[in-house]
């Protein structure tokens, strides 16, 4: 699957910058809360990811391990 975050349109610009601007004009962070975060939160766009707040939440002890370790399956 490609990741049509990643290409640049015309302005050299990636469609997070674009669609995100109008937030970080007002002094808005985006807040992403994911549940069930084991692998999730290492795909988010970076041009996304760079420009949010990301709160995670892994009820499965063995994932939760992993990500605190830094050794997801991604």
């Amino acid at each position: 699957m490609k990741d049509l975050f990643v290409y640049k349109n015309n302005s050299g610009k990636v469609p997070g910058e674009i669609l995100l601007r109008p937030l970080k004009e007002y002094g808005i962070e985006p807040t992403v809360v994911d549940l069930g975060a084991s692998n999730g939160m290492f795909l988010m766009p970076k041009s996304y990811a760079s420009r949010a707040h990301y709160i995670g939440f892994e009820p499965n002890e063995e994932e939760h391990d992993k990500l605190v370790r830094h050794e997801t399956d991604c």
